[in-house]
């Protein structure tokens, strides 16, 4: 029935997270899950086939989160206008240096203020920062949210004075609620919470009592925090963290067929009505099915929390099936100095690999968000990711390991890292390769590196790797070498156009050619031309190839007040 290029998906189609299957003998069976007691009249439960022939995975696993979101009214627009994804950020998430610690002798506003001023000082452009668990209060014994609201001791002035100081976006963590929070009406709040025990989580060490939690089954409780929070402080993206916890500690969720369901919609429901984008963290794949329900989530984490040296990088598969279903997928935070040391959370770790993560960061086509201390920033590898606005220059889907490597690791070998991706800019099929650990060399050749892209071939091509782009070469296969997560290599793929020329693009950034960056390019008998976005008064460098030579020209550009503008070869003007 199947060949290599054939493929199908099959999942729930409806009531995500009270939805199980197991797979026995052969068998794959859907329902309920077993936990559930009770369900309403008239409930139902669906299931999706989608069979794709000729297709691989990442092409079948599009097609068939195309069909639930065309089913349930959900694109990709709303995400594309998140400036959290769309711009450089600073984070202070698990693994940053300022995680749970501050700068000597100063409490948290003074510390993200004094952020702010060295990277305007350094020319670093962050538009959003990522506040995490730190600024509200949690119960002494469970760490469990019992008021999301700033400490005083954390921001003497409040919230505001972040988003007011410094024109960021604010990106707000939570977590799992308290039995002990003030929303909640055994506690004298406003509000319909469960309360329960907690019961131990698969990832729990046993240890004991897990304290009391708390679930909220309240519509109107959304719309007053979020809504406080919007017109309080400004908040921009709500970050749900902990969701699997939330989900499985809990009765409330697990026995009711439409709990869980509810707790997101009407959680996704109140930030639209508010403007409000979501961020998804420590999400099952349920929680990501049941998104395609809710537009103002845009984005949700497709790794594990950063720690400096840990290998968290790799994005490949759960980014094919984030961006199915529209999500941005996230890697989290990243130190960009290898000499980094001191950060009180984490004294003795560093980051050896800040080149590796700041590639792979951009290449997952979402958030890019440093976590340096002040003063000591690595500002060239981190511009290699952005313009001078701090608008991301990304490809134009997240980098997934393409089907080939997929094919090759089911039957058992070990290929390392091999990711790919594409910019398709007026027509032109720009294409990328990063490989990182691949203890074999190997040959990727069109057959490999285009299967399952969004875009045919170009007829001719010439590729360059982004650290000797100093030589580029035909296309007809790329000879892998093998690496480490030192020795990574990111190969560009650009298409030779009609009359012979080649824009090898903006060879100092990750992604040369960008649809974020590059409005248009043509070809006509005279030469080239290539229409570029950017801040005004931004200095922008491009690489060409003329018809027949190997050599390099490369042209600066300033971009105009107007926001645009055109390089034009071989007169290598500006206009």
């Amino acid at each position: 029935f199947f060949d290599d290029s054939d493929a199908a998906v099959v999942s729930v189609a409806s009531s995500f997270m009270s939805a199980s299957h197991v797979s026995t003998a052969g068998d794959l069976t859907y329902g309920l899950m077993g936990t559930v007691t009770s369900v309403p009249a008239g409930h139902s439960l669906e299931i999706i086939v989608d069979f794709s022939p000729g297709a691989g995975v990442n092409q079948a696993m599009d097609a068939w989160g195309a069909k639930l979101m065309a089913r349930y009214g959900k694109d990709r627009s709303r995400a594309a206008s998140d400036v959290t994804t769309t711009h450089l950020g600073y984070s202070t998430d698990n693994g940053a240096y300022y995680y749970y610690c501050t700068e000597p002798d100063k409490n948290y506003e003074e510390t993200m203020l004094d952020v702010y001023d060295y990277a305007q000082s350094a020319g670093i452009p962050y538009r959003h920062v990522l506040l995490d668990s730190w600024w509200y209060y949690q119960a002494n014994d469970t760490l469990a949210v019992t008021n999301w609201t700033a400490r005083p001791d954390v921001f003497p002035n409040g919230m505001r004075t972040i988003k007011e100081k410094t024109g960021w976006q604010i990106v707000a963590h939570n977590r799992y609620w308290s039995g002990e929070t003030v929303y909640a009406k055994q506690n004298g709040g406003d509000f319909e919470f469960v309360i329960e025990d907690a019961q131990e989580g698969w990832d729990d060490d046993g240890s004991g009592d897990q304290g009391s939690w708390a679930f909220p089954v309240d519509p109107e409780f959304w719309d007053y925090l979020i809504g406080s929070a919007q017109e309080d402080w400004g908040l921009g993206v709500y970050e749900q963290d902990w969701l699997h916890n939330e989900f499985e500690r809990l009765d409330a969720p697990l026995e009711s067929a439409t709990a869980a369901r509810a707790w997101l919609v009407e959680m996704g429901a109140a930030a639209g009505r508010r403007d409000v984008y979501v961020q998804y963290c420590m999400s099952w794949c349920r929680h990501i099915m049941q998104s395609v329900e809710i537009p103002a989530v845009t984005q949700a984490r497709a790794s594990d929390d950063y720690h400096p040296g840990a290998d968290q990088w790799d994005t490949g598969f759960s980014s094919i099936f984030l961006h199915a279903l529209g999500v941005i997928p996230t890697k989290d935070n990243f130190w960009s100095k290898p000499e980094t040391r001191g950060a009180a959370r984490y004294p003795d770790a560093f980051e050896p690999y800040n080149r590796l993560q700041a590639a792979a960061s951009t290449l997952s086509a979402g958030p890019v968000a440093p976590s340096d201390p002040v003063g000591a920033s690595d500002v060239e590898l981190i511009l290699k990711s952005c313009a001078a606005d701090g608008k991301l220059l990304r490809p134009d889907r997240p980098a997934t390991y393409p089907d080939a490597a997929i094919r090759a690791q089911a039957s058992g070998e070990a290929t390392g890292v091999v990711l790919a991706t594409s910019s398709v800019i007026s027509g032109l099929h720009y294409r990328y390769l990063f490989a990182a650990t691949n203890a074999k060399a190997f040959t990727a050749d069109a057959a490999y590196l285009y299967d399952g892209a969004p875009a045919p071939a170009p007829a001719k091509a010439v590729y360059f790797e982004a650290n000797t782009t100093a030589s580029p070469k035909v296309f007809d296969s790329i000879d892998v070498p093998a690496t480490d997560k030192s020795t990574f290599v990111l190969y560009t793929v650009a298409p030779v156009l009609s009359n012979g020329w080649t824009l090898l693009g903006e060879t100092s950034k990750w992604v040369s050619a960008s649809n974020d960056r590059l409005a248009e390019i043509s070809a006509d008998a005279d030469g080239v031309s290539a229409t570029v976005r950017g801040a005004p008064d931004e200095a922008v460098t491009l690489a060409f190839l003329a018809p027949g030579d190997a050599t390099i020209w490369s042209v600066e550009c300033v971009v105009p007040d107007a926001g645009t503008v055109t390089f034009r070869m071989p007169s290598e003007t500006c206009a």
